[in-house]
């Protein structure tokens, strides 16, 4: 896995950015690829394609042994530090923004196979979330 975090302050404004690419390659076991396309929730037909699972009865000839691919995360947050209290009773406000793009090929949702089971999860293995937060 490589990556990198940067981060550039400028009085009260806050920039953060972060991004990390973890390369993989596997093998996949056929029979194990088979239980899985038969019993995941939310096994889509992107994971059937890339997965070699296609058809009504496949078989594990049919499975495409090869798992390499990159999981590619990034991350960017913006904030501003508004001081709103006294010198005697200090208080800030920090409402930031960020963004947050993954790709993961090969993401199940399904919490039993290995998925985070959280909203927002494609079925082609990307993930946007952008959040404003106060």
């Amino acid at each position: 896995m490589y990556g990198g975090y940067a981060r550039l302050t400028l009085g009260s404004f806050l920039l953060q950015g972060e991004g990390w690419i973890s390369p993989h390659h596997g093998t996949r076991d056929p029979a194990k690829v088979l239980l899985l396309a038969q019993n995941a929730t939310h096994f889509s037909a992107a994971n059937r394609a890339r997965m070699g699972v296609l058809g009504a009865n496949p078989t594990v000839d049919q499975v495409t042994t090869d798992a390499s691919y990159s999981y590619v995360t990034t991350d960017v947050r913006m904030a501003y530090t508004f001081d709103v209290g006294t010198d005697r009773d200090p208080v800030e406000l920090t409402p930031y923004a960020d963004f947050e793009y993954t790709r993961d090929l090969e993401s199940i949702s399904d919490e039993v196979y290995g998925g985070d089971g959280e909203a927002g999860q494609s079925p082609r293995g990307r993930m946007i979330h952008a959040r404003l937060v106060w």
